[in-house]
């Protein structure tokens, strides 16, 4: 089939929320449990990505206000995978979600981040 130009990828933000267990970062030998670890899956999802993608313009766009470990995890992951990350800045909320304003200072994050790949 056909292959995607752009792949945009949003992810951690419920994990964060949620106090999902946020696992150490894991490149290879997933098993089911580390799978439902946070880091862990997000390595694999990466490792899938890019290797069925090897084409394809890659942006990660991390939320803001995520807990440290997943975070910092998910920028790891993305430096080992190649992959473009975007960690959001200065986002308008309401109750921890994007508001009006808020979505449009997302979309303006992101097409400056597609604009400078």
């Amino acid at each position: 089939g056909e292959k995607p130009e752009l792949i945009l990828i949003m992810g951690g933000t419920n994990d964060s929320w949620l106090g999902t267990d946020a696992g150490k970062l894991q490149f290879e030998n997933w098993t089911d449990e580390t799978l439902l670890q946070v880091l862990p899956a997000a390595c694999y999802m990466l490792d899938y990505i890019t290797t069925h993608n090897p084409d394809a313009a890659i942006l990660f766009v991390l939320n803001t206000d995520l807990r440290k470990e997943i975070a910092s995890g998910l920028i790891a992951a993305c430096k080992h995978y190649s992959v473009n990350i975007l960690c959001l800045h200065d986002i308008s909320k309401q109750s921890g979600h994007p508001d009006v304003l808020g979505m449009q200072q997302i979309a303006y994050q992101v097409n400056r981040a597609l604009d400078a790949m």
